[in-house]
C-alpha cells in the first residue's frame, strides 16, 4: 500500500542504481531484507571480479606507505603480489596457471607504475583510498567508499580491472552514475564538483572527461560529473515517487507495460534510465523472470 515503504536512513550509490535500476528488486533486498541462502562461492582465477579485488589490494597496500617514485612502486606491487598473490586468489597459483598469473602480475605492476607516473608528473599525492564518505542527499544520508582521490585540489579515480568500451561509454553518455556519486561525496556540500575518471587496469586506459585534471589521460566527450549527478537526482526523485505510491515494478519482466530494459544505462529525454541487473538478481523467481520461457 502507499506509504507502507518509508525511507532507508542510509543508501549507497549501489542501492540508489538498483532502485533505478529495478524498484522490485531494491524492495526486496534493501527495504524488506530478503536475502538469498548462504552459500560457498568459489571464483576461478580469470574472474574479473576476484581479479578486481585482487589488484585494489595491492594498490591499497601500496597507498597505505610512503611516497614512492614509480620505479619504486612498480617492483614493489610485484613483490606484494608474490607475497599476498596467493592467500588472496590461491587459484592463480595452481598448476597450469602460470600464464594468467604472469598476466595479472604484470598488469598490477603496470597498473602501479601508471599512477605514480601520473602522480609524479603532475606533482599529486594520495589524499584518501577507500575512504567512507558521507553526505546529506537524495532525501536521505547517502554513504560511499571512493577507490582513489588524488590531489590536491581532490579529483577522484574509481580503478576498475576490465570493461573499458562500457566506461567510455558511460562517461560519453553521462551515465556514470557511481562516479558522479563519489564526486557529490568528496566535495562534501561545498565548491566544485572534483574532476572524476576511470583507470581501467587491464587495459592500462584512463578515461575521463576533463583530462586537464589527470596526467595522460584519454580524454571523452561528455557531460561533467555534476550534470550526471543531476540526472541522478531527478531519476531517484521519480524512481522514489512510485514506491512511496505502492508501485514496485520489475523491470527485467517484459509485459505489456513494460518494455525491453536497454541493456546500458541511457539518457532519453533528458532521464536517466538504468537497466535492471537481472544477471545478479536472487529474485527472478519472485518477479517471474525464471519462468519467461515456459511462459
Amino acid at each position: 500500500s502507499a506509504g507502507r515503504i518509508e525511507r532507508r536512513e542510509e543508501e549507497s550509490p549501489s542501492s540508489v542504481q538498483a532502485l533505478l535500476g529495478c524498484p522490485f528488486q531494491w524492495a526486496l533486498r534493501y527495504a524488506g531484507r530478503l536475502y538469498a541462502a548462504d552459500s560457498a562461492r568459489v571464483d576461478d582465477g580469470t574472474s574479473p571480479r576476484l581479479l578486481g579485488e585482487l589488484l585494489h589490494a595491492i594498490m591499497n597496500r601500496l597507498f597505505a606507505g610512503p611516497q614512492r617514485g614509480a620505479e619504486e612502486a612498480t617492483c614493489e606491487a610485484g613483490a606484494i603480489f608474490d607475497r599476498e598473490g596467493p592467500r588472496l586468489v590461491a587459484a592463480l597459483f595452481l598448476p597450469g596457471a602460470d600464464p594468467q598469473r604472469e598476466h595479472v602480475r604484470r598488469v598490477a605492476m603496470r597498473t602501479a607504475q601508471a599512477l605514480y607516473g601520473l602522480m609524479a608528473a603532475a606533482g599529486l599525492r594520495v589524499l584518501a583510498t577507500e575512504q567512507r564518505r558521507v553526505a546529506q542527499a537524495l532525501g536521505t544520508t547517502l554513504a560511499g567508499r571512493v577507490d582513489l582521490v588524488l590531489g590536491e585540489p581532490a579529483r577522484i579515480l574509481d580503478l576498475k580491472w576490465s570493461g573499458a568500451g562500457r566506461k567510455r561509454r558511460a562517461l560519453a553518455e553521462g551515465t556514470a552514475l557511481q562516479l558522479a556519486a563519489y564526486a557529490f561525496l568528496e566535495r562534501q556540500g561545498q565548491g566544485p564538483f572534483p574532476p572524476v575518471g576511470y583507470f581501467v587496469m587491464d587495459a592500462q586506459r584512463l578515461l575521463t572527461t576533463q583530462p586537464d585534471a589527470f596526467h595522460d589521460a584519454e580524454p571523452v566527450a561528455g557531460p561533467s560529473p555534476e550534470a550526471t549527478w543531476n540526472l541522478v537526482e531527478h531519476a531517484h526523485a521519480l524512481g522514489w515517487r512510485t514506491v512511496a505510491e505502492g508501485r514496485l515494478a520489475a523491470r527485467g519482466v517484459v509485459t505489456t507495460e513494460n518494455e525491453n530494459p536497454p541493456a546500458e544505462a541511457v539518457v532519453e529525454d533528458g532521464r536517466l534510465v538504468v537497466p535492471p541487473a537481472c544477471e545478479w538478481c536472487d529474485y527472478a523467481a519472485l518477479c517471474g523472470r525464471a519462468f519467461a520461457e515456459e511462459a
